[in-house]
């Protein structure tokens, strides 16, 4: 059975996305490459965008490839996040997206940029669009805009409650097998030590930036047209 057209209107559409395949065949990256053939097929004009790698030694900062997959025109990022001055920030804002997209999105002149889950891509998306009067719209596919492991689950497989940056901070450490054990092993004597490692600057200083990152991901959720 044939699919019913809908398009009224062509439209150039972005879709910004963490990864796409082929390399990465997740459920957010399907749901990307379903919605971008969907509206190609409707006679949009659509191009993706997704970072293919983080840890790339060619580059001091960021680099694009232009390809395509399955008839699909995609811009592939490789970013080199180990030379990042500011590594923690960037994992959530990162500037040189802003700095490449802000450059790119004007040569596309797309009426709207559909940004799905966010991770990787970061706020830097967001507000690059928005600096270019671009619409935003936003799916959201699991929790990273409230946890960085993008679960809301602990360390020890709870369920995160409280969700706040001394929780996010406590999960960045016990993603370390140190910090990991005895919060699996003995919870609640973890728990106490935690209580009083709060004022300890390695704590203090990744619960800030946990702060700082809950701050940054909500006035920019806020800022998009439709999630």
């Amino acid at each position: 059975m044939s699919r019913k057209n809908y398009n009224t209107d062509s439209k150039s559409i972005v879709i910004a996305v963490h990864h796409f395949p082929p390399n990465f065949k997740g459920g957010a990256e399907w749901r990307a490459h379903r919605t971008a053939k969907w509206l190609q097929e409707q006679g949009h004009s659509v191009q993706v965008i997704c970072v293919e790698s983080v840890s790339d030694s060619t580059t001091s900062n960021l680099r694009w490839v232009d390809d395509t997959f399955d008839g699909l025109s995609v811009r592939r990022l490789y970013l080199n996040l180990n030379n990042a001055p500011n590594r923690a920030r960037r994992e959530y804002d990162n500037p040189w997206i802003t700095e490449h997209l802000t450059g790119f999105l004007p040569q596309l002149k797309p009426d709207i940029f559909h940004l799905i889950s966010g991770y990787l891509m970061t706020a830097g998306a967001i507000k690059a669009a928005k600096s270019l009067g671009i619409p935003v719209v936003a799916t959201l596919t699991d929790f990273w805009f409230l946890c960085p492991r993008h679960t809301l689950r602990r360390t020890s497989g709870d369920i995160c409650t409280a969700n706040t940056a001394l929780d996010c901070a406590r999960c960045k450490f016990e993603e370390k097998r140190r910090y990991r054990l005895p919060a699996q092993k003995a919870p609640q004597l973890a728990n106490l030590l935690w209580r009083g490692l709060r004022a300890a600057p390695p704590v203090s200083e990744t619960t800030a930036e946990m702060t700082r990152r809950a701050d940054v991901l909500k006035t920019t959720l806020a800022s998009v047209d439709v999630a």
